[in-house]
């Protein structure tokens, strides 16, 4: 890129710097930049500086959204948190949940009404592609197991529904680490943060399937069963194409999508039970889910 130098005071000349590279270092105005001369060129670097972020918050009144207010302020990028209430039973269960789901965080203290958590790992030396590829394993164990305790005619998934943990774990860390550091490619961060989001709904999707099947005791057919395969390969197809992009495969799986999601009204037709079809319902959120992920990720690839 190019930047024109401006004259001040008939002496200094001056440069502007780049607006999305300000953004991707947080840089502000007073800020310091290491500048290094090599040859005829001049090298600017943003200073290292860990900067804390701090946050008190009186959880008593938010009841029902107690974790999701937590989880995000530790997705914001927050790194320590101080939580009071007049209720010690909300404090008390903090570390059950969602502390718990708050990677690097640790609590620093604790009493009756009030406790500090922060984050003591710091996230220089995390890359952000390894945790990436963590959730799509993750999530491609949850499809697998669940398949097969399906063509094995279980139900009882409750291990499922505990593995949704590490799940959310990952995709939290990740859509903190955009906030924070930014995407590697900084124009595409928010594009990022979408898929990052829809990989975390397909985690809790995975969950409250296994967890209907469990409690009502569903058991699928032959024909459901080779379904719910055609899912799995959807995601397990997707996720080769996500870290290596082919315009080719990724219209060959939209079009499997496109073909499941208009076949699925027969499979529903033949369902008489409600519960059933409730259960068959998960196959086609899931997909969906999965089709979504492609046609999001062509805003970064095309």
């Amino acid at each position: 890129m190019k930047r024109r130098l401006v004259e001040q005071g008939g002496v200094t000349l001056m440069l502007s710097m780049p607006r999305e590279w300000t953004k991707k270092h947080r840089l502000k105005k007073g800020d310091e930049v290491e500048i290094l001369e090599k040859d005829n060129n001049l090298l600017v670097a943003a200073e290292k500086v860990a900067r804390t972020e701090a946050t008190e918050l009186d959880i008593t009144n938010l009841s029902s959204l107690i974790n999701f207010g937590l989880s995000a302020l530790y997705v914001k990028g927050v790194d320590e948190l101080t939580l009071t209430s007049q209720n010690p039973e909300l404090i008390q269960k903090l570390p059950q949940k969602p502390l718990n789901q708050f990677i690097g965080f640790e609590i620093i203290e604790q009493s009756k009404n009030r406790l500090v958590t922060k984050d003591l790992s710091g996230m220089q030396h995390v890359e952000f592609q390894p945790m990436l590829r963590r959730v799509f394993l993750l999530l491609q164990n949850m499809y697998d197991e669940l398949a097969k305790g399906i063509e094995n005619h279980e139900t009882n998934f409750d291990h499922i529904v505990s593995m949704d943990l590490n799940v959310n774990r990952f995709c939290f860390l990740c859509l903190r680490m955009l906030n924070k550091k930014g995407y590697e490619d900084f124009k595409h961060t928010q594009t990022m943060f979408l898929l990052v989001t829809f990989l975390e709904q397909i985690g809790d999707q995975l969950k409250e399937f296994a967890d209907y099947i469990t409690t009502r005791k569903v058991v699928f057919s032959d024909k459901e069963q080779k379904d719910f395969r055609r899912v799995v390969h959807l995601f397990i197809e997707y996720q080769s194409l996500f870290f290596k992009f082919n315009v080719e495969k990724a219209v060959k799986i939209d079009s499997s999508y496109r073909k499941f999601h208009n076949e699925f009204e027969t499979l529903l037709d033949h369902t008489k039970s409600s519960s059933h079809v409730r259960a068959l319902l998960y196959f086609d959120s899931l997909a969906k889910i999965t089709a979504e992920l492609l046609r999001t990720q062509l805003m970064m690839v095309l």
